[in-house]
C-alpha cells in the first residue's frame, strides 16, 4: 500500500530519473506542494513560477506579494490522475507601499484505497490526504523584492498521521516591463522522515505592449536536487481586457517513462469586471491529464472604489498634461494596465517608478491622477503638487487650487 501511494505522488510530481527499483522522487515529502499554482500559472507551463505577482505569489515566489494591491481572494481547484483532487483557498491583501500578506489553506484528496491481506484477500478500506495551511510575506526595496512563506502540512496516509514544516523564499528585480526572478520552494518539508521536494527556480519575463492587448512570454529553469529538473517556457496573450491565451511547454531533463503528449500546456482567461475565471489543461501522456480551474476576485485598493463620479478630475485636471512627458515606453506598463482595469498594479507600478526616478515629474503627474482615480485623494494630491515642484505647469497648478477648494468645502468634491 505505500509503495502505491509513493508511486501515485511521484506520478503528480513528476517523474525521477529511474533506477532499478525504485523512483528518487518517490522517496519526497508532500511533493504536490511544490507545484501549488492557479490555472493561469499551471497553463504557462511553470516558466513564471519563479516570476509570478499578486496573489499567485503565494505559490511559487513570495516576493511577488510585495506589489500586492488591495483585497485578493480565491478558490483553486484541479482534478488529477486515478480520481486525486485538491483544492486551495486564499486571501491577500496589499497592507501598504511595498508590502504583501496573504495566506491559504489546501486539501488534496488521494481517495480511497483498498487494503488486502498477504493472500490478496481484501480486509477493508483506507483514505489518504493532506491538508495544509500557509502565510507569506512580501516586501519590495526599490526595484528588488523580497519574501518569504512557510507551510504546516497534516497528512493522513492509511491511517498513519505526520506533520511537516516547509518554508518558501525568493526575490524578484523589475525594471519596466522586465521581471527576474530566484526562488527556492518547499525547504524543509519532512513527513515521517521523509525528504522534502525542494527545488530552487530561476525565471525571467518582459511585457509587450501591443495597444489594446499585451504578450507577455517567459523562460525559466527548475532544478530539484532529489527529482527531475525542467526547462520551461510559456507566453500569455492579453487579447483584451476580458480575454487572455496561455500555453506552454515543460521539458523534463530526462526519461519520464511516459508516452503520448506531455509537456504541453494549454489554458484560458476570462475577467468580467473585478472576477476573473482561468482554466488550464495538464497532460501527463498516456496516464491522463489534469484540469485546473481557478475563480479570483480583486477589490479596489486601500481608500475607495474605482469608478464612482468623484473619480473624474476637475477640469481642465492633469491629464490633459500628460501627452508631454518620459518616452512612452516608461509609462506604457502601468497605463496598460489601468486601461485594462488592474489598477493596483498599475499603482504599483507608478510607485516603483518614482523611487527609480524620483526627479521625474511625468510619472509623479501620472502617479497622482490615478490615485485621484482611485479616491486615495489625499495621497493624490501631495503628489501631484511634487509632480508640479519637478515640472511646473500653470494648469496643473489651477488644478490642484480647485481641487483643494472642493476638498476643504462642505460636502466636498460630492456636492455640487
Amino acid at each position: 500500500m505505500r509503495r502505491a501511494c509513493a508511486l501515485a505522488l511521484l506520478l503528480l510530481a513528476g517523474p525521477a530519473w529511474a533506477d532499478d527499483t525504485v523512483y528518487a522522487a518517490s522517496q519526497q515529502a508532500a511533493p504536490l506542494y511544490g507545484r501549488l499554482a492557479s490555472a493561469r500559472s499551471a497553463a504557462l507551463g511553470g516558466a513564471f513560477s519563479a516570476v509570478l505577482e499578486g496573489a499567485d505569489a503565494l505559490f511559487g515566489n513570495p516576493a511577488g506579494l510585495a506589489r500586492l494591491q488591495g483585497l485578493n481572494a480565491g478558490l483553486h481547484y484541479q482534478s488529477w490522475l486515478a480520481d486525486v483532487s485538491d483544492e486551495t483557498g486564499y486571501v491577500a491583501e496589499g497592507l501598504g507601499p511595498g508590502v504583501g500578506l496573504g495566506a491559504y489553506g489546501h486539501l488534496t484528496d488521494y481517495g480511497t484505497f483498498q487494503l488486502r491481506d498477504d493472500n490478496g484477500q481484501r480486509v477493508g478500506d483506507a483514505s489518504a490526504r493532506d491538508l495544509a495551511f500557509g502565510l507569506g510575506l512580501g516586501v519590495a526595496s526599490g526595484p528588488l523584492d523580497f519574501g518569504v512563506a512557510a507551510r504546516v502540512v497534516h497528512q493522513d496516509l492509511v491511517g498513519e498521521q505526520a506533520w511537516g514544516l516547509s518554508v518558501d523564499a525568493g526575490a524578484t528585480w523589475q525594471r519596466g516591463g522586465t521581471r527576474v526572478g530566484l526562488a527556492a520552494v518547499d525547504v524543509g518539508t519532512a513527513l515521517d522522515g521523509s525528504q522534502g521536494a525542494e527545488s530552487l527556480r530561476l525565471g525571467a519575463s518582459h511585457r509587450f505592449d501591443l495597444g489594446s492587448a499585451a504578450l507577455l512570454p517567459a523562460v525559466g529553469v527548475q532544478w530539484e536536487p532529489q527529482g527531475l529538473s525542467h526547462v520551461q517556457a510559456g507566453v500569455e496573450l492579453q487579447v483584451n481586457r476580458a480575454l487572455a491565451l496561455r500555453g506552454g511547454y515543460d521539458q523534463a531533463l530526462g526519461d519520464t517513462l511516459l508516452e503520448g503528449l506531455q509537456g504541453f500546456t494549454l489554458g484560458l482567461g476570462f475577467r468580467l469586471g473585478s472576477v476573473c475565471l482561468d482554466y488550464a489543461y495538464i497532460p501527463f501522456g498516456d496516464i491522463g491529464a489534469g484540469h485546473r480551474i481557478s475563480v479570483s476576485w480583486q477589490a479596489a485598493p486601500r481608500g475607495g472604489e474605482a469608478g464612482s463620479a468623484a473619480d473624474a478630475p476637475l477640469a481642465p485636471g492633469p491629464a490633459a498634461a500628460m501627452a508631454e512627458g518620459p518616452p512612452p515606453d516608461v509609462l506604457a506598463l502601468p497605463r496598460h494596465l489601468a486601461q485594462d482595469g488592474r489598477l493596483g498594479e498599475a499603482l504599483a507600478e507608478l510607485r516603483r517608478l518614482t523611487v527609480e526616478q524620483k526627479s521625474n515629474g511625468a510619472i509623479w503627474r501620472e502617479l497622482g491622477q490615478l490615485e485621484w482615480r482611485m479616491n486615495l485623494r489625499g495621497q493624490g494630491l501631495a503628489d501631484l503638487r511634487a509632480a508640479q515642484g519637478l515640472a511646473p505647469d500653470p494648469a496643473l497648478e489651477a488644478w490642484i487650487h480647485q481641487a483643494e477648494a472642493a476638498l476643504a468645502a462642505p460636502g466636498g468634491l460630492e456636492k455640487p
